[in-house]
């Protein structure tokens, strides 16, 4: 996958992703108990169930916001991805509506699926075993490519997790790719607050996080996805051909 492409088109769509990120970033500082800032990440305790009721409530419900801005920024970016191909014919805002609002039902119901399980297995201190890790990670890159599933194919989400899924037995290479690129920036990310000791370094590292990781790492998804449909060639490619 041509990474320089990848960044390329970042560039060209940095208007929508600076204006749908201002959201993310203002609700990524609100001030919460259960939500806590490292490395350019947000993370929720696991630990819910010591906390009075009603900042569970709250911690839930910013978590579905925040999840809700996410799944904006993933709709559009990847429905502009996708129109330098002929992949679709012109879609209509309504349809484009519904494909949010079902990438948005299969990420609250992912969240709160793999959060509920992660609180029970901390609750038996089986969380942080290594098998359970890594069932975590296999479930999580088999379904890398629902988003772009729903949105560019317009699938349900049981048959949309099914072909991302088995998108990958024969896409090995671009696994690879996806997961050392994924590592480098989480890692360059954290590196940040590390070199840049307090509260500039986790405002620098979150900024990095939200303004180019998630963005860039949702257009190389998209790019990747679109290579199964290798006889059409974005307009891009031939630009940069000249």
């Amino acid at each position: 996958m041509d990474l320089f492409l990848t960044f390329k088109k970042y560039i060209e769509n940095y208007k929508i992703i600076l204006s749908l990120s201002a959201l993310f970033i203002f609700l990524l500082f609100l001030i919460n108990p259960v939500f806590s800032l490292f490395g350019g990440t947000l993370n929720i305790t696991y630990n819910i169930l010591n906390f009075e009721l009603g900042n569970v409530v709250i911690s839930l419900l910013a978590s579905l916001i925040l999840l809700f801005i996410f799944s904006l920024v993933q709709t559009i970016i990847i429905y502009k991805i996708s129109k330098d191909y002929s992949v679709n014919e012109t879609v209509y805002f309504k349809e484009i509506k519904k494909m949010f609002y079902k990438l948005l039902k299969f990420n609250w119901i992912f969240f709160l699926v793999i959060f509920g399980v992660s609180v029970f297995l901390y609750d038996l201190n089986l969380l942080n075993n290594i098998i359970t890790q890594i069932i975590f990670f296999i479930i999580t890159i088999s379904l890398w490519f629902v988003p772009q599933i729903i949105v560019l194919e317009n699938r349900e989400i049981p048959l949309a997790m099914w072909y991302s899924a088995r998108f990958w037995k024969n896409n090995f290479g671009h696994l690879l790719t996806l997961f050392l690129c994924g590592f480098i920036l989480i890692l360059l990310t954290s590196l940040i607050e590390v070199l840049i000791a307090g509260i500039i370094g986790i405002m620098i590292s979150v900024l990095f996080l939200v303004l180019f990781v998630i963005p860039f790492t949702e257009i190389l998804k998209t790019e990747i996805y679109l290579n199964k449909y290798k006889l059409l060639k974005p307009k891009h490619q031939f630009k940069l051909k000249r």
